[in-house]
């Protein structure tokens, strides 16, 4: 979610963000049971607010330590999402960054530590294969914003980044697609919704764009997601129930021939 200062506007009833809270309280309410949900924020940075969780009650306490902040980077929300889904990926966001918003290669004034770290993440993701984008079945991001990006990895580079694990994004544009709010004041370029960055993010990773106006289309948005949320399929070890399964069946037989020959 989306935590910069631009979300303390007005021109959704009573801000942005506390219309955005109660949104996501609904949608935590009606989740389904047994997804797990972690919350990640961004502003000028990404911050990790709630690791993938199936407690309820965790995930209502987290939306109220949401600080408003300068800065929308918007490509530093998806990519720390992407490292709470893939934690064995080495996904390292500050590496990232030192690497410059480009992600080109060269120094660009840094120190060789950081420039050697910041090649290592760009070579790894050079070489990971790719999967077919939407084929991730275990997750999905939902990926809120009010704004344009100020700062941080461009978001399309962060969006082909979970193109190549399969992961679908599915992008809310959130506030007035107008260049001014409900009262006529208008809004600044960073606070106006940047809706083609956030269409392409979501067709780069086969996922969906949805356009919230009001507290109630965000709601509706939601609740249209949450049925879509696929429940985690896990390898369960069976071998030793058929064992115990056949074991109970031959104790069976063997007890069902005495009794007929003792006959």
């Amino acid at each position: 979610m989306d935590v910069s200062r631009s979300m303390a506007a007005t021109d959704v009833v009573p801000t942005r963000i506390s219309a955005a809270q109660q949104a996501a309280r609904d949608l935590i309410v009606g989740l389904p049971s047994g997804v797990r949900l972690g919350i990640v924020s961004f502003a000028a940075t990404a911050i990790v607010v709630l690791p993938p969780t199936d407690n309820r009650l965790g995930m209502l306490e987290a939306l109220d330590r949401f600080e408003l902040q300068n800065g929308t980077a918007t490509g530093s929300g998806l990519i720390q999402s992407l490292a709470v889904l893939f934690p064995d990926d080495g996904i390292d966001l500050e590496a990232i960054l030192f690497s410059g918003e480009s992600l080109a290669p060269g120094t660009g004034g840094r120190s060789l530590a950081e420039a050697a770290a910041a090649d290592a993440v760009r070579k790894r993701e050079l070489e990971r294969p790719s999967a077919q984008p939407g084929s991730y079945r275990h997750g999905a991001v939902i990926l809120l914003s009010d704004g344009r990006r100020t700062t941080g990895p461009d978001p399309l580079d962060a969006a082909r980044m979970a193109a190549q694990r399969g992961v679908r994004v599915y992008t809310v544009g959130f506030g007035v697609p107008q260049d001014a709010d409900a009262a006529g004041s208008r809004l600044s370029y960073e606070m106006q919704l940047d809706e083609p960055t956030l269409r392409e993010i979501a067709t780069l990773t086969d996922g969906e764009y949805f356009q919230a106006g009001s507290a109630a289309d965000l709601t509706r948005v939601y609740r249209q997601l949450s049925g879509r949320l696929a429940l985690e399929r896990r390898e369960v070890e069976i071998s030793a129930l058929l064992a115990a399964a056949s074991a109970l069946l031959l104790v069976a037989a063997c007890g069902l021939s005495l009794l007929w020959f003792r006959r």
